[in-house]
């Protein structure tokens, strides 16, 4: 997909002369992108396909956790952008629904994030 660069294969020559695939590896994009909210959902993608095999390896897992830490820090940008708005909205008086609206939201990302770090440190 997108995010993953080239395939990189190890071979090994067979009794035949033929080389034969052993191996091999894809790097993965885990960089953040410009945007916290679009780092956060390449973040997530990145994480469910390093998940996505019935037995991780241990370089799933390791790209796994770059992706979170990446995906936490867009998370935290995003909560303090979402309070800036808040203050700026309560300070201009605000719907006090829409106030609600927005607390409710920094509570419920930064419980989502909580949620996929503790599965992703559960498998690891």
């Amino acid at each position: 997909g997108p995010l993953a660069g080239p395939i990189s294969y190890e071979t090994t020559t067979g009794p035949d002369g033929r080389q034969y695939a052993v191996g091999g590896s894809v790097d993965i994009d885990v960089s953040p992108e410009n945007d916290p909210e679009d780092t956060i959902r390449k973040m997530d993608i990145v994480i469910r396909a390093a998940l996505a095999p019935a037995q991780p390896s241990s370089e799933d897992y390791a790209v796994a956790r770059r992706a979170q830490q990446q995906r936490t820090q867009a998370q935290q940008e995003l909560i303090q952008q979402q309070q800036a708005e808040l203050e700026d909205s309560r300070s201009r008086n605000a719907n006090p629904a829409e106030a609600a609206q927005a607390s409710q939201n920094l509570i419920t990302a930064n419980n989502l994030g909580q949620e996929i770090f503790g599965a992703i440190s559960q498998t690891a």
